[in-house]
């Protein structure tokens, strides 16, 4: 049974009492509770690393036009990804967006090494990464819409930093918890937290109550009545 909240709830608390919960309890702990879906698209993909969970950093990137005039590369929010990666804290998640940039490589693996110096969580990014056998070495959880050797020097501007952004088709704002495995990335509104982590576990301990049954030959039609998971 997963274990209820004693301690304050606090952010490092949430990260530790989300962190057993399976992401489909979440998931379905939001859609109970009538919140809009916060699932990024699956194209965003696990790529390297652990499940990650933390609260978003936001940084906006899009593709430089290509008819864009020579030296205006600056970004004009006036910070670069090094600059953001390197203002990273402990239990963050980096949120990349870039338009769906998947041909460009956004993150590489001297970024990653940085950010776990830092104790960052992870990154996710609609963009690509670089350097995935390094970074898998590394175990940095890393998420993905692909891998490309296409560096982002010249490719992306960076345009916004701890605002809010759209990544996999969800609105992310600064602190949002990201939580992400094998199976995809969902985003919790800070508000939000106490109420999604209160039903999830509902959930969980009634999916395990109905296992267990299962396990004993109740049917699916029977179980999904009796412990009412739809």
């Amino acid at each position: 049974m997963v274990r209820h909240l004693t301690t304050e709830w606090d952010t490092e608390g949430f990260l530790r009492e989300f962190a057993p919960l399976p992401l489909s309890c979440v998931v379905d702990a939001m859609y109970r509770l009538g919140l809009p879906c916060s699932v990024m698209d699956p194209s965003i993909r696990q790529m390297a690393g652990p499940r990650i969970i933390g609260y978003a950093r936001t940084l906006g990137r899009i593709p430089r036009p290509r008819n864009a005039p020579d030296g205006d590369e600056a970004a004009p929010c006036g910070a670069s990804l090094d600059a953001v990666v390197d203002s990273l804290s402990s239990g963050e998640v980096l949120v990349i967006a870039t338009q769906n940039a998947s041909h460009i490589g956004t993150f590489g693996d001297n970024l990653a090494l940085r950010a776990m110096a830092l104790g960052a969580a992870g990154v996710v990014t609609d963009g690509a990464i670089r350097d995935s056998v390094e970074i898998e070495a590394l175990g940095f959880g890393t998420f993905a819409a692909g891998r490309s050797l296409i560096p982002s020097e010249g490719n992306l501007v960076s345009v916004s930093v701890d605002e809010p952004v759209v990544c996999g088709g969800v609105r992310v704002q600064p602190g949002d918890l990201i939580l992400g495995d094998t199976d995809g990335i969902v985003v919790v509104g800070e508000k939000d937290l106490r109420m999604v982590w209160m039903r999830a576990v509902e959930i969980c301990d009634a999916e395990q109550e109905m296992q267990e049954s299962l396990r004993q030959g109740l049917s699916m039609s029977d179980a999904a009545c009796r412990y009412r998971l739809r």
